[in-house]
């Protein structure tokens, strides 16, 4: 995937990608070249899952102290 973004003129789109591509160098490229991106997540990476779960509980509470 980091070969494809290379040869991409991204700025500006949406990127999307599997588990597989969910890597540091690959999000990093895509915020240097000024996009944005949705990467999958799965339980093998239990310390990300978990930071990722908090923030949802956190933005959850968040909501229902609003309402």
């Amino acid at each position: 995937m980091a070969e494809m973004l290379e040869s991409l003129d991204i700025k500006g789109a949406m990127i999307s990608a599997d588990a597989l591509n969910t890597q540091k160098d690959i999000a990093t490229k895509i915020i240097y070249d000024k996009a944005n991106y949705t990467l999958s997540l799965k339980g093998n990476h239990p310390l990300l899952n978990e930071a990722v779960e908090r923030l949802f509980q956190n933005n959850q509470t968040r909501q229902k102290r609003l309402h």
